[in-house]
């Protein structure tokens, strides 16, 4: 049975976009990483930024940032968080709900790689497989460094307000205090295996 379904959770820096890309490409699968939130917007009728509070923008970006470098940020093209914006901010839950919601709908299609949001923890079912990227930290805090073009200290700094951010959102949106690989059917190290390995893993992995 082919999985029809794969979530690609990611440490940032670890690479997880880059091999969920992969993946989708080898599968022939639909790739989504930040049209969740498009689609959550459209659920709740409002623009895509005024769906996440400021918190939340800055570290999407830094995460754009990791994964793309700096000119892969400007060519997203979203927009600043609009004067007033945050004060017509849905609630947690209702961010939560229309979140999970667009997930759902994205995954009920099928064939489809999803690289956000921690849709692990919002689906469910023997049709999904669910994937952890890692990495060492001073694995991804040399290629912040090397990306970014900061000194080491200054990109530590990055890292570990990023996995603040994740933990955050775990806790807050799927009420996950300590993240463990159980919660993955897959955990991936990308520090010393060829991603052309690693894709054929996780390609493996979805067709058993």
């Amino acid at each position: 049975m082919t999985r029809s379904v794969i979530c690609v959770s990611h440490e940032s820096g670890a690479g997880g976009r880059a091999l969920a890309e992969a993946v989708a490409a080898q599968l022939g699968y639909r790739f989504v990483d930040e049209e969740v939130m498009a689609h959550a917007a459209e659920i709740e009728g409002i623009p895509v930024g005024e769906l996440v509070d400021v918190e939340k923008r800055k570290s999407f970006f830094s995460r754009l940032m990791i994964d793309f470098g700096r000119s892969g940020v400007a060519e997203y093209g979203i927009p600043a968080v609009p004067p007033g914006a945050l004060a017509a901010m849905r609630s947690s839950d209702q961010l939560r709900s229309a979140i999970t919601t667009a997930i759902e709908d994205i995954a009920s299609s099928g064939r489809v790689v999803i690289a956000s949001h921690a849709a692990s923890h919002a689906l469910t079912g023997n049709h999904v497989l669910r994937v952890l990227v890692v990495s060492p930290t001073d694995v991804r805090v040399a290629r912040m460094a090397e990306l970014l073009d900061l000194d080491i200290d200054a990109a530590s700094d990055q890292v570990a307000k990023a996995d603040a951010g994740r933990r955050d959102y775990l806790k807050r949106f799927y009420r996950i205090t300590g993240e463990s690989p159980v919660h993955y059917d897959l955990v991936v190290n990308t520090s010393g295996i060829d991603p052309d390995a690693l894709t054929s893993l996780i390609v493996q992995a979805a067709q058993v």
